[in-house]
Protein backbone atom coordinates (compact mmCIF):
# COMPACT_ATOMS: atom_id res chain seq x y z
CA UNK A 1 0.00 0.00 0.00
CA UNK A 2 2.92 2.44 0.60
CA UNK A 3 3.60 2.18 -3.17
CA UNK A 4 -0.16 3.12 -4.37
CA UNK A 5 0.47 6.79 -5.59
CA UNK A 6 -2.58 8.53 -6.30
CA UNK A 7 -2.76 10.03 -9.58
CA UNK A 8 -5.01 13.43 -10.62
CA UNK A 9 -7.72 12.72 -12.69
CA UNK A 10 -6.02 14.15 -15.97
CA UNK A 11 -3.40 11.87 -15.68
CA UNK A 12 -5.00 8.85 -15.73
CA UNK A 13 -6.28 9.33 -18.83
CA UNK A 14 -3.59 10.41 -21.34
CA UNK A 15 -4.85 10.09 -24.27
CA UNK A 16 -5.78 14.10 -24.74
CA UNK A 17 -2.06 13.94 -24.88
CA UNK A 18 -2.00 12.26 -27.94
CA UNK A 19 -4.59 13.88 -29.86
CA UNK A 20 -2.17 17.51 -29.24
CA UNK A 21 0.75 15.35 -30.57
CA UNK A 22 -1.35 14.88 -33.68
CA UNK A 23 -2.48 18.18 -33.73
CA UNK A 24 0.94 19.20 -33.70
CA UNK A 25 2.09 17.07 -36.51
CA UNK A 26 -0.53 18.18 -38.87
CA UNK A 27 0.33 22.13 -38.10
CA UNK A 28 3.82 21.33 -38.69
CA UNK A 29 2.63 19.60 -41.94
CA UNK A 30 0.67 22.42 -43.13
CA UNK A 31 3.31 25.27 -42.22
CA UNK A 32 5.81 23.41 -44.36
CA UNK A 33 3.28 23.06 -47.37
CA UNK A 34 2.96 26.86 -47.23
CA UNK A 35 7.09 26.99 -47.83
CA UNK A 36 6.51 24.68 -50.86
CA UNK A 37 8.05 26.36 -54.37
CA UNK A 38 4.85 27.87 -56.48
CA UNK A 39 4.78 24.76 -59.09
CA UNK A 40 4.08 23.00 -56.33
CA UNK A 41 1.65 24.97 -54.91
CA UNK A 42 -0.44 25.08 -58.23
CA UNK A 43 -0.04 21.23 -58.06
CA UNK A 44 -1.12 21.08 -54.24
CA UNK A 45 -4.21 23.10 -55.27
CA UNK A 46 -5.23 20.98 -58.17
CA UNK A 47 -4.65 17.97 -56.38
CA UNK A 48 -6.77 19.39 -52.95
CA UNK A 49 -9.65 19.88 -55.63
CA UNK A 50 -9.22 16.92 -57.62
CA UNK A 51 -9.38 14.93 -54.38
CA UNK A 52 -12.25 16.36 -52.70
CA UNK A 53 -15.20 14.94 -54.05
CA UNK A 54 -13.96 11.62 -53.68
CA UNK A 55 -12.96 11.97 -49.88
CA UNK A 56 -15.70 10.36 -48.57
CA UNK A 57 -16.31 7.29 -45.67
CA UNK A 58 -15.31 4.24 -47.97
CA UNK A 59 -13.55 5.83 -50.69
CA UNK A 60 -10.81 3.81 -52.19
CA UNK A 61 -8.46 6.91 -50.57
CA UNK A 62 -9.13 4.90 -46.91
CA UNK A 63 -8.56 1.69 -48.30
CA UNK A 64 -5.72 -0.22 -46.65
CA UNK A 65 -4.00 -0.30 -49.79
CA UNK A 66 -4.98 1.83 -52.70
CA UNK A 67 -6.15 0.82 -56.20
CA UNK A 68 -2.86 1.76 -58.05
CA UNK A 69 -5.38 2.18 -61.36
CA UNK A 70 -7.17 4.64 -59.65
CA UNK A 71 -4.59 6.13 -58.27
CA UNK A 72 -3.25 6.40 -61.94
CA UNK A 73 -6.50 8.03 -62.79
CA UNK A 74 -6.21 10.97 -60.41
CA UNK A 75 -2.63 11.62 -61.82
CA UNK A 76 -3.78 11.30 -65.25
CA UNK A 77 -6.99 14.01 -64.52
CA UNK A 78 -4.73 16.60 -62.65
CA UNK A 79 -1.96 16.44 -65.30
CA UNK A 80 -5.03 16.87 -68.37
CA UNK A 81 -6.22 19.41 -66.61
CA UNK A 82 -2.53 21.16 -65.70
CA UNK A 83 -1.51 20.98 -69.75
CA UNK A 84 -5.06 22.56 -70.48
CA UNK A 85 -4.31 25.55 -68.28
CA UNK A 86 -0.44 25.65 -68.93
CA UNK A 87 -1.57 25.70 -73.34
CA UNK A 88 -4.00 28.70 -72.57
CA UNK A 89 -1.53 30.73 -70.59
CA UNK A 90 0.51 30.13 -74.15
CA UNK A 91 3.53 27.67 -72.17
CA UNK A 92 5.41 25.40 -73.60
CA UNK A 93 6.72 22.49 -71.66
CA UNK A 94 10.02 20.46 -72.42
CA UNK A 95 9.60 16.62 -72.22
CA UNK A 96 11.89 16.90 -68.84
CA UNK A 97 9.33 19.32 -67.54
CA UNK A 98 6.95 16.99 -68.56
CA UNK A 99 8.10 13.97 -66.74
CA UNK A 100 9.05 16.41 -63.65
CA UNK A 101 5.54 17.89 -63.47
CA UNK A 102 4.01 13.72 -63.17
CA UNK A 103 6.55 13.12 -60.95
CA UNK A 104 5.32 16.16 -58.81
CA UNK A 105 1.92 15.05 -59.53
CA UNK A 106 2.27 12.13 -57.78
CA UNK A 107 4.54 13.29 -54.76
CA UNK A 108 1.74 15.84 -54.00
CA UNK A 109 -0.98 13.56 -53.93
CA UNK A 110 0.47 10.76 -52.14
CA UNK A 111 1.41 13.17 -49.66
CA UNK A 112 -1.82 14.67 -49.68
CA UNK A 113 -3.85 11.51 -49.20
CA UNK A 114 -1.56 10.52 -46.63
CA UNK A 115 -2.44 13.67 -44.68
CA UNK A 116 -6.45 13.19 -45.26
CA UNK A 117 -5.78 9.45 -43.68
CA UNK A 118 -4.17 10.94 -40.71
CA UNK A 119 -6.51 13.57 -40.56
CA UNK A 120 -9.56 10.79 -40.21
CA UNK A 121 -7.82 9.03 -37.83
CA UNK A 122 -7.24 6.24 -40.00
CA UNK A 123 -4.42 5.22 -38.23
Amino acid sequence: MKNDVILPFYMAYPYPYAYDEQMKRMQDLEYLQQLYPKEAKNILKKVMLHLEPIDYSGSFLYDEYPDQLMMYRVVASIWEEMKKDAKNKGEQWSKEKEMWMQDMIKLVLYLEIFKRRCDKKYY
